[in-house]
Order: structure tokens, then C-alpha cells, then sequence
């Protein structure tokens, strides 16, 4: 009996400590993967190792650190951990102005380091205002990392210039006939970009920005909303945190076309069906909105974007 006993204490001793195991586990593999880039030299073994590494190594140091992160809280911690954001941020900035080619390597750790203390961060948010300044943090993190392509170097692409190309010729033109191919049938983002161009009389490619980049990322915000209405306040900044430095924002960030006013619709979308007809029930207001913004969606030819 006491062996049963014995043996059932360490099975809830493991269950109790089950993030703690997952931490060294973290650690163990962040090592491994990390290493196999002796091996195959593959990036993805660099990107994930470390990350893997580093993550669940801040996991165990903060969770030991309990204790003193309540007095942290309290104290000018947060304030600290803003004042070097931004310190890290300035210097991401100052380094991809003071780089001729291309993105070095040292804005990468830079906005490595940006990202990981407004994770941290993150995780001492209490009122509203403090809600506020970690999405303004994120949502300027995200400029910077789409515009440091967009605007420093060339766009990406056959479709950004399949693009680009449209919206130019649609302003000169004036009608939509004069786009190509499928885009005659489905040219909203077209129009869009046109008439910021001919409303602020700014080149095209700025005129994609307002009409496109800028929607894209403020769309990201509802990402936080459903995540804050379902979870908390922390897990929705981390989300929204999470989408705004993944690839595939980034990559249609920096390359603003169809899909990217599509996924930008799709945000939207989804905030309207789970916020607006999920939890509030339907109503004929939200019905007409997301009928609305489903016919956006299909009319920029940007269904791909929602599946």
C-alpha cells in the first residue's frame, strides 16, 4: 500500500511540475536542433533551436523567479523593460539606415531583442493603458519589420509587380478596363490603390502603403480582441504579438497585393463572426456587415486569402 502510494505521489509530484519538465525538455531539444545545423546546414535548424532554447530557458528562470517578479510588477520594472524596447528599437533603425545593401545580420538581433522584452512585458500588463502602449509597441514592431523591405529594398515577387503595374496603369487610364486578365472582374484593391494615389497625389508605391499595409496591420488588432474576449488581456497582446512578426504576415506585408487586402478583410471577418454573430447573436446590423465584407472579399479576388 505504501508503494501504491509512493508511486501515486510522483505521478501528481510530475502532473504538478509538468511545465517545469516541459522547460528542461525545451532546453534539451533547443540544444539538439540547434546543433544539427553541424550537420545540414539548414536555416530552419537556426531559427527554431534557439528560439525553442531561449523560450523555455526565460519560462524557467521567470517561473523561478516568482517571488521577485511580483515586486518587479510593482515596482519600475515595467517601466525599465519599455525604456530598453525602445532603446532596442531605435538601434534596429539605426543600423538598417546605416546599411547600404541589405538587412544585416545585427538588425536581426536587435529586433530579436525588441521582440523578446515586449514579451516580457507583456507579461506585467494590468490596467487599459497599459494594453494600449503594448499594442502601440507592436504595432510600430511591425512597421518597422515590413517597411525595413518594403521601403529599403526592392518588392518581392512576380505577383507584387503583376501588381504594382495594374494599379499604375489604372490611374493613368481611369477605368477599370485597362487592368489585365481576371483583375477586370475583381478590382477593388485596384481602386483602392488609386484613389489614395490620386487623392494624396503620392507615388504608388506609398499609395499601396496607406491603402493596403496600413489596414493590413491595424486588421491584426482584432486578433487581440477575440483572443482578450475568450482568454485575457495577456494572451491577446501575445497573439497579436505572435501574428504581426510570422512569415506569412510579414511576407504579403512587404509585398502588398491581393492577398494582402485579403487577409486584411479576413481579420475583420472573423472578429464580426465570433464577436458580432457568435457571442452577441445575430442580428440584421452584423449580418449586413459581414455580408458586406465577404462580397469585399470576393470582388479583390482574394478568397485564396480566407481559405
Amino acid at each position: 500500500m505504501s508503494g501504491l502510494l509512493t508511486g501515486h505521489s510522483k505521478v501528481k509530484a510530475l502532473v504538478d511540475n509538468i511545465d517545469t519538465v516541459a522547460g528542461l525538455a525545451g532546453l534539451i531539444a533547443g540544444v539538439i536542433i540547434t546543433l544539427l545545423f553541424l550537420i545540414s546546414q539548414t536555416i530552419y535548424f537556426l531559427m527554431l533551436g534557439p528560439a525553442l532554447l531561449s523560450a523555455s530557458l526565460t519560462y524557467l528562470v521567470l517561473k523561478t523567479w516568482t517571488g521577485t517578479l511580483d515586486q518587479f510588477n510593482l515596482g519600475t520594472g515595467k517601466k525599465i523593460l519599455d525604456v530598453v524596447f525602445f532603446v532596442f528599437f531605435t538601434l534596429s533603425i539605426w543600423v538598417l539606415f546605416g546599411s547600404a545593401d541589405a538587412r544585416p545580420f545585427l538588425y536581426f538581433i536587435t529586433i530579436s531583442a525588441t521582440s523578446g522584452f515586449l514579451a516580457i512585458s507583456i507579461l506585467f500588463v494590468g490596467s487599459k493603458v497599459d494594453q494600449l502602449l503594448q499594442i502601440f509597441k507592436i504595432i510600430i514592431l511591425s512597421f518597422n519589420l515590413i517597411y525595413s523591405k518594403f521601403y529599403f529594398f526592392s518588392g518581392s515577387g512576380v505577383d507584387y509587380w503583376y501588381h504594382l503595374k495594374a494599379n499604375a496603369a489604372l490611374v493613368m487610364d481611369g477605368f477599370i478596363g485597362v487592368l489585365p486578365d481576371k483583375e477586370f472582374s475583381f478590382p477593388l484593391m485596384h481602386i483602392q490603390v488609386a484613389i489614395h494615389q490620386l487623392m494624396e497625389n503620392i507615388p504608388i508605391k506609398d499609395a499601396s502603403n496607406f491603402a493596403i499595409i496600413v489596414p493590413l496591420v491595424i486588421s491584426s488588432i482584432c486578433v487581440f480582441l477575440i483572443a482578450r474576449k475568450f482568454f485575457d488581456a495577456r494572451i491577446g497582446l501575445m497573439a497579436l504579438l505572435f501574428v504581426n512578426i510570422s512569415d506569412y504576415f510579414l511576407l504579403w506585408g512587404a509585398t502588398p497585393q491581393t492577398t494582402t487586402f485579403g487577409l486584411c478583410l479576413y481579420y475583420f471577418i472573423f472578429f464580426v463572426l465570433i464577436r458580432g454573430v457568435a457571442i452577441q447573436k445575430t442580428s440584421l446590423y452584423w449580418m449586413i456587415v459581414i455580408l458586406i465584407l465577404f462580397a469585399s472579399i470576393v470582388v479583390s479576388n482574394a478568397i485564396s486569402s480566407f481559405i
